[in-house]
């Protein structure tokens, strides 16, 4: 009896959360900055940190403690060069699949919050604004301090080539069961987003 008394509980607490994000997420404001504009639904904090190369940083903090993150940097690919002579040599698919061979090593580091590393979609080209790009998908278990518990993610990664410079996109929602639904909103996002350069 008691069992199910919680999980009654424990359930009409998801639906009411929930329900309480996505009306956060219903309403939007517009973004304005030196490379994008943009328009983000007003449950997403503007964090965006251009000493630490952010073209474009969201942020929700949910009521679980969970984080849904929409992020563009411009971050450089390889220390050896700029982002401008990488685009001249490489293809976006090749510069996102560097980027998952570095991730999946970083994975088996322990201090490294996300295990268990899996492409789920490979790399692959697409055009994005008009501009050269790939993307892919993995799946990773993250250890999360601020809740003290490991749950599993899908995160979204993409490359884009944008005039002489490339930038990542990661899309992460907050958790792997509510990938779908929050994909949808960064799709909205995406689909804003105005480029500047």
């Amino acid at each position: 009896m008691m069992l199910q008394l919680q999980k009654k509980i424990g359930f009409w607490t998801f639906i009411l959360c929930f329900s309480i994000f996505l009306v956060s997420c219903s309403k939007s404001y517009k973004i304005d900055n030196p490379y994008v504009t943009a328009t983000a639904p007003s449950a997403y904090q503007d964090l965006t940190d251009r000493v630490q190369n952010d073209v474009l940083y969201l942020d929700y903090l949910k009521f679980d403690g969970l984080e849904s993150i929409f992020a563009i940097d411009n971050i450089q690919d390889l220390l050896i060069q700029p982002n401008s002579q990488t685009i001249l040599e490489d293809t976006p698919v090749e510069v996102l699949a560097r980027r998952l061979r570095s991730i999946e090593r970083e994975s088996h580091e322990p201090d490294f919050p996300w295990k268990n590393f899996k492409i789920m979609e490979a790399p692959k080209a697409i055009t994005f604004k008009g501009r050269p790009a790939a993307e892919a998908t993995f799946d990773v278990h993250e250890y999360v301090n601020r809740i003290d518990d490991t749950i599993s993610k899908r995160v979204k990664r993409m490359v884009v080539f944008v005039d002489d410079d490339l930038w990542n996109i990661v899309l992460a929602p907050s958790k792997l069961q509510f990938y779908k639904e929050e994909m949808e909103i960064f799709e909205t996002i995406l689909e804003s987003l105005e480029i500047k350069k």
